[in-house]
């Protein structure tokens, strides 16, 4: 958004942000920087964006009162901060190597935005898989810790759509 109005300055915007399903015409506006399950109608034109990899962290804190998880299997013995299943069911599937694995997770806490999540898992709520962009300077200072690294998240990535109503 920084990047646009850099470049268009004198287009005036009126942001709006929430993590909520929207119908972009009847609430009136423009354009839509959506997930998927944001959209409440098929009337919509969309553009794929980009997609937001996820990684599983947790904090040091954590760690110090459990056990650091070695295998997908082994996250069922640990609390999850989690993104709402309405949005993402669960239980998340991991592969390693042609195989395949899926792990039903404790859920502890849920919710739909991202920040809160890292946010609970920095407080040693539990373990998270989170947009790895939001988490990276954690990561690097040693706040949050990646876990399962040898594992590849399956079906995780997060979809964001630009969408509007006509062209």
């Amino acid at each position: 958004i920084a990047g646009f109005k850099k470049q268009y300055p004198t287009v005036h915007l009126d942001l709006t942000l929430s993590e909520r399903p929207v119908d972009l015409i009847e609430e009136g506006y423009d354009l839509g920087i959506l997930l998927p399950f944001m959209l409440t109608t098929d009337q919509m034109i969309t553009r794929p964006l980009t997609r937001i990899a996820m990684v599983v962290v947790t904090s040091p804190d954590y760690l110090k009162t459990h056990p650091r998880p070695d295998t997908p299997d082994d996250l069922a013995r640990h609390e999850f901060v989690a993104l709402s299943p309405s949005i993402q069911g669960l239980p998340l599937r991991f592969r390693r190597g042609d195989e395949e694995t899926s792990v039903d997770l404790n859920v502890e806490i849920s919710t739909n935005n991202a920040t809160l999540r890292k946010e609970m898992v920095l407080h040693g709520f539990g373990l998270g898989a989170l947009p790895r962009s939001l988490v990276e300077d954690e990561r690097r200072d040693g706040r949050l810790v990646p876990l399962l690294e040898n594992y590849e998240l399956v079906d995780s990535d997060i979809e964001l759509r630009l969408a509007y109503s006509n062209r």
